[in-house]
């Protein structure tokens, strides 16, 4: 026998093994098993076998289909329910928006004065602090000067 001839038996031996070896993977063994058994059986058998797993999907299928239009047609009459009211609350929110307006103004116009107050306590609390007490400014009763024009000739 010569060099080459035994290179390859070596080489169809080694591969020989190796697909032995990955044939006994779990794997692949699932995937043979279920390939030898589909060649071993035949169309109308696989047909039957396949048939009520089909039958059953439609089913499902059908129960998700009928629920999805049910939920579609509850959500149309909802829609077509809140068009139909639309211009009476646009009516009620436009007629309540004056008032809605005047609540709303009264409310940051007196948060605005308790801010003030409380900014104005501050800082008199701390002029008082750094300048001793505080003292209000005294009173004049001094009237504003009249002012008189000039002729200019």
């Amino acid at each position: 026998m010569s060099a080459i001839e035994r290179g390859l038996y070596v080489a169809v031996g080694a591969a020989d093994l190796a697909a032995e070896k990955v044939r006994e993977l779990p794997a692949v063994k699932i995937v043979v098993e279920r390939t030898n058994k589909f060649r071993n059986t035949s169309i109308i058998d696989q047909a039957r076998e396949i048939e009520p797993k089909v039958r059953e999907q439609a089913k499902e299928l059908q129960a998700r289909g009928e629920k999805v239009v049910d939920r579609l047609r509850t959500d149309a009459k909802k829609f077509g329910d809140q068009v139909r009211d639309l211009p009476d609350n646009a009516r009620k929110q436009i007629q309540e928006f004056p008032d809605n307006a005047r609540k709303q103004a009264d409310r940051v116009r007196d948060d605005a004065r308790k801010q003030f107050e409380d900014i104005r306590g501050r800082v008199t609390k701390a002029v008082g602090r750094d300048n001793g007490p505080a003292t209000p400014a005294p009173k004049t009763s001094a009237k504003p000067a009249k002012t008189t024009t000039a002729k200019v000739s």
